[in-house]
């Protein structure tokens, strides 16, 4: 026989309450992560403004070897060179004025110069503009006129140009034309200029183009390096 209390328990008992877990996995409120937001995304970020005044205003340091500084310290001037077809020698100057006189005179044909370009840059004067004093290292080059052949020598060293002053009277001294470096400075860029004896004219050539000056020896028998082998004198490049 069926007992009511039987029924009760077995069919019609209630479930066991499980609304507090029910809240618990889906009405209970979620962590307020609004803290860890808040440093992640709305935290300001570092400043970094110090860094890139420092990374990018900050000036840099004096390049005494740059282009702007050769034009505030030193005078300086590129030399043109030219080819007399004639007499196959060459002649170098940095006056405008005597360049533009031996282009219209050989246009004339009073004289046979080809012009070939400009080949470096030298020094002016041997006064740093900016202190006033002698550029140490600096030395004039002087120029003579030969005038049996008409063509000119360039010379920097004083025993040479005295020696020629005491005993080649068909040389003209003519003066100091520019200045360059006798040795390399440490504290500017600079190219070797060298000296080449053409014995068959008795002209020098000038080249600081070691691919030029390796092709004459290759092809020129003619021609020799003198001082050794050593540069003359150092310039800047164009």
């Amino acid at each position: 026989m069926l007992r009511y209390l039987d029924i009760v328990d077995g069919v019609d008992k209630s479930e066991e309450n499980n609304s507090t877990n029910i809240i618990n996995d889906v009405d209970k409120p979620e962590k307020d992560n609004s803290t860890n937001i808040v440093n992640d995304v709305d935290k300001p970020e570092e400043d970094n403004s110090t860094n890139i005044i420092n990374d990018v205003d900050k000036p840099e340091s004096e390049d005494i070897s740059g282009v702007g500084d050769l034009v505030n310290r030193f005078e300086i001037d590129s030399v043109h060179r030219f080819f007399e077809s004639n007499n196959g020698f060459h002649f170098y100057t940095v006056d405008d004025n005597e360049s533009d006189y031996i282009r219209e005179q050989t246009a004339a044909g009073n004289l046979a110069y080809q012009y070939e370009s400009e080949k470096f840059t030298v020094l002016t004067d041997n006064i740093d503009a900016l202190t006033g004093e002698v550029i140490e290292g600096v030395q004039p080059v002087y120029r003579f006129f030969n005038r049996q052949t008409g063509s000119h020598l360039y010379t920097m060293n004083q025993l040479e140009k005295e020696t020629i002053q005491d005993t080649l009277e068909h040389y003209s001294f003519e003066g100091i034309k520019y200045y360059a470096f006798e040795s390399q400075p440490e504290n500017l860029e600079t190219i070797p200029v060298y000296r080449m004896l053409n014995s068959s004219t008795g002209s020098h050539l000038f080249s600081s183009d070691r691919n030029e000056i390796e092709n004459i020896q290759a092809t020129l028998p003619d021609f020799s390096l003198e001082n050794n082998g050593n540069p003359t004198f150092y310039v800047f490049e164009l």
